[in-house]
């Protein structure tokens, strides 16, 4: 009896949470540059990505997070 109250306790709880607005984005860029001394030249690089979720419970409860 108890492992079927703690399923349906945890199904119950998870279940505002089933639907996320995820939202991933990024650039990346590269290149060669000349300092102007000669013929030495450099390679650059440079990514990044973003990462972002937002969750609505059945309750109205909002949150969410972000990253880079």
């Amino acid at each position: 009896m108890k492992k079927i109250l703690l399923a349906t306790t945890s199904l119950g709880m998870t279940a505002g949470f089933a639907a996320a607005d995820v939202k991933v984005s990024g650039s990346a860029s590269m290149g060669i540059a000349n300092e102007g001394v000669g013929d030495v030249f450099q390679v650059y690089n440079s990514v990044k990505i973003k990462f972002g979720a937002s969750v609505v419970t059945d309750a109205g409860l909002e949150f969410g997070m972000s990253t880079s």
